[in-house]
């Protein structure tokens, strides 16, 4: 009309190609002299490197009585070696910007330590130092003995700890069932020589494995870590093979009373495979869409209909050899019962009908999706590796894994939750206002319900 020539039709957009499959970095792999296992994840843009240390040896090889002594060894390691003593091996930490982490678990000892690249080879130093030359001093050992103490009692005081400690001492004979840090009676008793005379019995470089990832393009790391250890000598050290989990039978109640309490903390469950099943992963795709995420079969039920609860999840955790399965979270005291019965109608609807195909789709896509952002940063690939190593697994295992879970079918996953979770076994742990929750308790039909005290 206005004599104006109309604009081109848009060009059409280029065809978008599918995403391609994420895969978990491939590691350099080699064993020193001493036999000690290094993986070298090199990663590129990640200025921050981590090195995870794990040690094969597992809770059960502590002494009788010494329940919590790999807890205290692992946290005396910074507090005094042959060369410096606690307050100079921190300064040397802090001056480089690092931070050195320790943990006992049942299927191994974990050291990780995170450092500016940088700065990693003389923070791997003190790695070294710190494993092959602790003084574990008298005075230092008495102070995380009385820290030990005191955090047990905070434990005990905090309903998601005190609840989860029953249900594990109710589920499990053996060290499975005891606390990973040692009780009371057992820690008071620890002292320095216990406590070295632990170290130098079990730890050699043989029974190890070093992960490490960063970006270490500028860095000739091969020597690194052949001068820090390679002077580690091996011991005849004990060789402990780890504990498989002894479970009790079910069912069975235990309240912990809390007086005044204006939630129950619920830990539901029994014990479970560990990574090794061949049905891992289906049991992952399950356990996920059971009790996974705020859109699982129980939050759509207990939170959004019924506004029981802020969040129940549900999950299967794995240890060296066996492992766990729990429902856990907390309910509004008043509606204790109504909640558990709502989930043992949920978990029996789940058994009896399966898994619908759509429920299998949300969750291979977020088990699957998630992976390349779960594991964007070098710390969490050095974590995840090094309990892959810890594990007894192949270093292909997490992208196997990732397969299997992508492969995995609705008909699957229902069928390996079948096998593996029968409700009649279920043992419960709960915390909460023993006046309140008793009865419902009792009328629940999950068995004899003991109660003890806070």
């Amino acid at each position: 009309m206005n004599g104006l020539t109309p604009p081109p039709p848009p060009a059409p957009l280029p065809p978008v190609a599918p995403p391609r499959t994420w895969r978990f970095p491939t590691p350099h792999r080699r064993t020193l002299a001493n036999g000690l296992t290094v993986l070298v994840y090199d990663l590129p843009m990640r200025p921050i490197a981590t090195a995870e240390l794990v040690l094969d040896l597992p809770l059960c090889a502590e002494p009788t009585g010494w329940d919590g002594v790999a807890t205290i060894a692992v946290r005396a390691l910074d507090e005094g070696t042959t060369s410096q003593d606690a307050e100079s091996f921190a300064e040397e930490l802090d001056r480089r910007g690092a931070t050195l982490r320790t943990e006992a678990r049942h299927g191994g000892l974990h050291l990780g330590l995170d450092a500016p690249v940088w700065h990693l080879e003389d923070t791997l130093a003190l790695l070294a130092e710190a494993v092959q030359t602790p003084t574990f001093p008298r005075w230092e050992i008495d102070r995380l003995v009385h820290e030990r103490l005191d955090q047990i009692a905070q434990e005990r005081a905090h309903p998601p700890r005190r609840a989860l400690q029953e249900f594990m001492a109710a589920a499990f004979d053996g060290r499975f069932g005891r606390p990973v840090g040692g009780s009371t009676d057992t820690v008071a008793r620890l002292d320095a020589q216990a406590v070295a005379a632990f170290w130098r019995a079990h730890i050699s470089p043989d029974r190890g494995g070093l992960v490490l990832a960063g970006d270490f393009r500028v860095l000739d790391l091969e020597t690194i870590v052949e001068h820090q250890f390679a002077g580690w000598q091996p011991e005849q050290a004990h060789v402990v093979e780890p504990e498989t989990p002894i479970p009790r039978p079910g069912p069975r109640v235990v309240l912990v009373d809390r007086p005044g309490s204006v939630q129950t903390q619920l830990v539901l469950g029994l014990a479970g495979p560990d990574r090794h099943d061949p049905a891992w992963a289906p049991l992952t795709v399950a356990s996920h869409t059971l009790g996974g995420t705020l859109t699982a079969r129980i939050d759509s039920v207990l939170r959004e209909e019924r506004g029981y609860t802020y969040g129940l999840r549900a999950r299967f955790d794995p240890s060296r050899r066996g492992g766990v399965f729990t429902i856990f979270g907390s309910v509004h005291t008043a509606v204790t019962g109504p909640a558990l019965d709502e989930l043992r109608m949920i978990i029996d609807r789940f058994l009896a009908h399966g898994i619908r195909v759509e429920e299998r789709n949300a969750a291979v896509d977020f088990l699957t999706r998630v992976a390349p952002m779960r594991y964007e940063g070098a710390r969490a690939v050095a974590a995840e590796a090094a309990s892959v190593l810890a594990g007894d697994l192949p270093e292909t295992f997490i992208d196997a894994n990732l397969d299997r879970i992508r492969s995995c079918t609705a008909e699957q996953a229902t069928a390996a939750f079948f096998s593996r979770v029968r409700p009649e076994d279920f043992i419960l742990a709960a915390v909460g206002d023993a006046s309140r929750v008793l009865d419902a308790l009792r009328a629940a039909g999950l068995g004899e319900v003991t109660v003890v005290c806070p």
